[in-house]
């Protein structure tokens, strides 16, 4: 077994029958001509219209974990979390209203993700699972490939169902094109588009990514609040003040007054990073310090 199927680069193998090469996987002018074409998707004015999304999954989460607090069970967290960040890229990025936050466990996308997430790490964690002939002929290997023909028909659904809305509607009308617009849009300076294949594959990795490592993030920031209270009640108060005309609801000119907020949450992403490794493999000769790499 080749050192890049055992290191990082072998991690990103085992996502990519469930990613497909979206951004997070492709390489080289694959990913140069995705990421141009994908550009306007990442404008920060495009998560504007969405403000009111945010505001409703939020008290969806506040309202469970409400219930928790009245009777004193205690919870975990992370999960509560992930429900409503998948909640939220779902409904934004993608028009695909679930109940997620209150069904995870039962509806059969979201347990899919979540399935797989945690066979990913099964099978990083287990050597022989790296070769892929051992991993399909096992049991969480056929869980995982299960899971990934229903992720992908899913997500086939949803292209197919919002590229039918998109021939229908009059998009000069349109006051927004959230990111699955974008996806089925684009085109390149010869009109070329994205085939149904590289739809799909960016779909799959933003449905996953778009959540997990918000998730990671928030949680993180979450525990070290919890481990410095003065800071916590510091951010109360100023979350109290910014909304004490409006309470209950932030609106989008309220996010650059959390100053102090802002300031514990890139904080906390310095020191739990949602990506703490990145992986790559050199296509060329490098030098550097007079060493030669191949």
């Amino acid at each position: 077994c080749s050192s890049d199927l055992m290191g990082l680069t072998g991690a990103y193998r085992a996502v990519k029958p469930w990613l497909g090469e979206g951004l997070l996987l492709a390489g080289g002018p694959k990913w140069a001509r995705s990421r141009r074409l994908l550009t306007p998707a990442f404008h920060f004015d495009i998560l504007k219209p969405y403000h009111k999304i945010y505001n409703q999954c939020a008290d969806v989460l506040l309202d469970i974990i409400d219930k928790y607090a009245e009777s004193g069970e205690s919870f975990e967290l992370f999960q509560l979390i992930s429900n409503c960040t998948l909640d939220i890229i779902l409904q934004c990025a993608f028009s695909y209203k679930t109940n997620c936050q209150r069904d995870r466990d039962q509806h059969p996308y979201c347990k899919a993700i979540s399935q797989n997430a945690i066979l990913t790490g099964k099978r990083l964690r287990t050597p022989m699972y790296i070769l892929d002939f051992i991993w399909n002929l096992s049991k969480p290997g056929k869980e995982f490939n299960e899971n990934c023909d229903f992720i992908h028909k899913t997500a086939e659904d949803v292209i197919t169902s919002r590229r039918k809305v998109l021939e229908e509607e009059n998009q000069e009308k349109k006051k927004h094109l959230d990111f699955l617009d974008i996806l089925l849009t684009a085109k390149d300076d010869t009109g070329v588009g994205l085939t149904p294949e590289e739809i799909r594959a960016e779909v799959d990795t933003f449905m996953f990514e778009g959540h997990d490592t918000t998730t990671s993030g928030i949680s993180w920031i979450l525990y070290e609040l919890a481990k410095n209270p003065s800071y916590q009640q510091q951010c109360q108060k100023e979350v109290d003040e910014v909304l004490k005309e409006n309470p209950g609801f932030v609106k989008w000119e309220d996010l650059s007054r959390f100053e102090f907020l802002t300031q514990c949450i890139k904080e906390g992403m310095r020191m739990h990073s949602p990506v703490p490794a990145v992986s790559r493999q050199s296509t060329r000769k490098l030098t550097v310090d007079g060493v030669t790499f191949p």
